[in-house]
């Protein structure tokens, strides 16, 4: 009994390890590759346009408002680790055309 408690116990905290890892939030250099990711987006968005600053930054804007309503965050920082490639995936597949026809 003594050794199915041990399992047991050791099941539980290797579950709570995974767990705790799981929700760590972005290393600095994943907040600051992500940050660039999205920067490189939006200066692509306005080139491919050829519009103004105000529609490169009012890109910015909305593709970190999509990034912080899919994983309920405040900010870049904060998404877990975990997700680091989603939210890269996420930034490379932003939908341009409310701004290109917002600022066309």
């Amino acid at each position: 009994q003594t050794v199915q408690q041990m399992c047991t116990m050791q099941e539980s905290m290797a579950s709570m390890h995974k767990a705790i890892e799981h929700s760590m939030p972005l290393t600095s250099t994943q907040a600051r590759m992500l940050n660039a990711a999205i920067k490189e987006r939006a200066a692509a968005v306005k080139e491919k346009y050829a519009l103004g600053d105000e529609a490169r930054l009012d890109c910015m804007r909305e593709i970190r408002k999509k990034l912080y309503r899919r994983w309920a965050v405040a900010s870049v920082k904060e998404i877990p680790r975990s997700e680091y490639e989603l939210a890269l995936e996420t930034v490379e597949r932003f939908d341009e055309s409310a701004i290109a026809l917002k600022y066309i």
